[in-house]
């Protein structure tokens, strides 16, 4: 159960596999970019990816 304020999301497991051995990986090498798990990985990509999306496709079209 997610605390209170979140919602969970279901994806593969190999998926997030691949993620913490990322990160991991990262860290082998001394490179810390501030992520301490999966969870703050995605939150940053999703981010990025939503800025990217509305800078591409929003920007400039009016808001209903």
């Amino acid at each position: 159960m997610p605390a209170k304020g979140y919602s969970g999301v279901t994806l593969p497991t190999e998926f997030l596999i691949t993620i913490d051995e990322f990160i991991e990986e990262l860290k082998k090498h001394g490179i810390n970019l501030g992520y301490n798990g999966r969870a703050d990985f995605l939150k940053d990509g999703a981010r990025e990816l939503m800025m990217k999306l509305k800078t591409t496709y929003l920007l400039g079209v009016p808001e209903e």
